[in-house]
C-alpha cells in the first residue's frame, strides 16, 4: 500500500467535503435546511452512482489524456474568471454579492420560508455534484499517476467513514 497516496486522497477528499459542508451550512442558516439536505444528498448521488460504474474504465485511458483534459478545463475556467475580474477592476466595480447581497430584497426578508425552494435545492445539488466530481477527478488522477488504485480508494473510504 502506498501511504502517501492514501493520505493525499484522504486530505483532498476532506477539503472538498468541507467545501460542500460550508455551502450547505450557509444555505441552512439562511432558512433553507431542507433544501440544503436534499440538495447535498441528490448532488452526491448524481456523482457517486455513475462513478462506481465508470471508474474501472479509467484504468484503460493513458494519463496524458487526463492531464490534457484537466489542464484545458483549468485554463478555460481560470482565464474566464481572470477576464471577469479585470473587467470589474477597469470599471471600478465590485461583485454584486460583495457590495450588498440583500439590497434588492429590502426589508421583506422572510426568516423561515414555508414552502420548499426548488431553486435553492438546485443550487445545493449543483454545488454538491461539483465538489463530488472534484473528489472523483483528484482521486482518479492520483490513482492513474501512481498506479496505486487501492491506496487512493482506501484514503477516500477512510474519509467517507469519518463523515
Amino acid at each position: 500500500m502506498n501511504i502517501h497516496i492514501a493520505l493525499a486522497s484522504f486530505a483532498s477528499a476532506g477539503i472538498e467535503f468541507l467545501e460542500t459542508t460550508a455551502i450547505a451550512y450557509a444555505l441552512a442558516r439562511t432558512g433553507y435546511p431542507r433544501e440544503a439536505i436534499t440538495g447535498t444528498i441528490v448532488g452526491t448521488l448524481l456523482v457517486i452512482i455513475p462513478a462506481v460504474f465508470v471508474w474501472p474504465l479509467f484504468g484503460m485511458v493513458p494519463v496524458h489524456i487526463f492531464q490534457l483534459a484537466v489542464g484545458t478545463m483549468l485554463l478555460w475556467l481560470g482565464s474566464s474568471w481572470s477576464i471577469k475580474s479585470i473587467r470589474r477592476k477597469l470599471h471600478h466595480q465590485r461583485a454584486g454579492w460583495i457590495q450588498n447581497p440583500l439590497h434588492r430584497h429590502g426589508d421583506n426578508i422572510e426568516s423561515a420560508p414555508k414552502r420548499f425552494s426548488y431553486a435553492n435545492a438546485l443550487v445545493m445539488t449543483k454545488s454538491a455534484a461539483i465538489e463530488g466530481f472534484e473528489v472523483c477527478m483528484i482521486v482518479t488522477a492520483m490513482s492513474l499517476a501512481s498506479r496505486a488504485w487501492l491506496s487512493a480508494l482506501i484514503g477516500l473510504s477512510w474519509r467517507l467513514l469519518q463523515l
